[in-house]
């Protein structure tokens, strides 16, 4: 499901990966959820980013999966980057595709 070609979150904050499909290695920095919907924030040794995990763009299972995540929880992300005034850094990955490892 995932390809080990990772994206750093620098280079999405950079602007470089907006509208691609990324892969993404990371740890949950700050989670909340409501309803149909889990913003995450995720971090690596870059920076930090917000990922939305919504029901509906993933399987069920990765969605409550994606529920039950803890804060420092490792996983990894497939998702389109996006801009967004209102996320931390300017832009947000809208998930795809979900793993807690």
């Amino acid at each position: 499901m995932f390809e080990k070609s990772w994206t750093k979150i620098e280079d999405i904050l950079n602007g470089i990966k907006i509208g691609k499909n990324n892969n993404l290695c990371e740890c949950i920095y700050q989670i909340r959820s409501s309803g149909n919907i889990v913003f995450m924030v995720i971090r690596d040794a870059t920076s930090i980013l917000q990922a939305t995990v919504k029901k509906g763009n993933l399987s069920d299972n990765e969605f409550k999966d994606g529920k039950k995540a803890l804060i420092e929880s490792s996983l990894e992300l497939k998702g389109i980057v996006k801009e967004d005034k209102h996320a931390p850094g300017g832009y947000e990955l809208q998930v795809t595709g979900l793993n807690i490892i």
